[in-house]
């Protein structure tokens, strides 16, 4: 389904989220394959955006702009920590390594399971959690029906627009509720709802 349409469900689903959704088009990263982006995504991990971009930038280089698991099997866990990897991190880039070493890991139809599968799948590796590899199905594989409740922009920007408390007892599930209507798309959803926050 093309963007406006979707647009045009989730307007016509929820009033006040209508009041935050604009006419401009929203923007997808090129995705480049699960290591890369997971990879990315473990750099990214409690850090500012401006400080992951840094790291994963000396990260790129270090392995020559080629960012598999072979390539990260050539260099030392002394050089890793040296572009600013934390030890956990490290050993975080090792198991995904590991991971994606075997060739059936990287066999596309891994990813055309269910968004439940996926999270089972990917979270047995050590460093991804739920609300990691929700990001890479919203972000990467694009999948439309994403709501990531344990990511603190989501958490706050819902609150502030419906007129919740964040620490309120059972307000995640008020929240499941409040976002029940913009099914299938509430990964489109989400993406306003961050803007909304953001320029709160």
């Amino acid at each position: 389904m093309e963007i406006s349409s979707i647009k045009n469900h989730l307007k016509s689903a929820d009033s006040k989220l209508a009041s935050i959704i604009h006419d401009d088009e929203l923007s997808w990263p090129i995705y480049s394959g699960p290591f890369e982006s997971l990879s990315k995504a473990i750099v990214g991990q409690q850090l500012s955006v401006k400080a992951a971009d840094t790291i994963y930038k000396r990260f790129s280089e270090l392995l020559e702009l080629r960012l598999t698991p072979e390539s990260l099997d050539k260099v030392t866990d002394d050089e890793l920590r040296g572009i600013g990897l934390s030890h956990q991190k490290t050993s975080y880039m090792r198991d995904l390594a590991r991971y994606f070493s075997d060739p059936a890991k990287n066999d596309p139809s891994l990813w055309s399971g269910s968004d439940e599968e996926i999270i089972k799948e990917l979270t047995s590796i050590k460093g991804l959690g739920v609300l990691t590899v929700q990001m890479f199905l919203m972000f990467d594989l694009r999948r439309l029906d994403i709501l990531p409740l344990d990511d603190l922009g989501i958490k706050m920007g819902m609150c502030n627009l419906y007129g919740l408390a964040p620490k309120e007892r059972g307000v995640k599930k008020k929240l499941e509720l409040v976002a029940e209507p913009w099914r299938p798309y509430r990964s489109i959803a989400c993406r306003y709802i961050w803007r909304y926050q953001n320029n709160s």
